[in-house]
């Protein structure tokens, strides 16, 4: 499990770093020693990667592939809107907000 948000981490500050001007990494590396956005965005990466941890082990994060729509259906159906995982009852402000992802959700099944 590790392994993925490692790569997320490194992925995402690998773009950060590439979008430094080459003037700045100069300048980095003159005063800091720095060479590698590894080093530099060290404190930052390790706050990403237990954020990246956190939101993939996470009880609530479903994944399925997309090829296989019946088992998005499954995951829709029987886990996602599970009837006890909803609250006794909802605002007039919540309901407003999930009727359109509702149904997005359900246009995409039914295509």
């Amino acid at each position: 499990m590790n392994r993925v948000p490692d790569h997320c981490a490194q992925s995402e500050f690998r773009a950060y770093w590439a979008l430094k001007p080459q003037e700045e990494k100069r300048e980095i590396l003159e005063e800091q020693g720095i060479s590698d956005f590894r080093e530099f965005y060290k404190s930052e990466m390790r706050q990403a990667r237990t954020a990246y941890h956190t939101v993939l082990s996470h009880s609530s994060l479903y994944t399925g592939h997309v090829i296989n729509v019946e088992q998005l259906k499954h995951l829709v159906n029987h886990k996602m809107m599970d009837n006890d995982g909803l609250p006794e009852c909802n605002t007039l402000e919540g309901l407003l907000v999930r009727i359109p992802t509702h149904e997005n959700i359900f246009s995409c099944f039914s295509r």
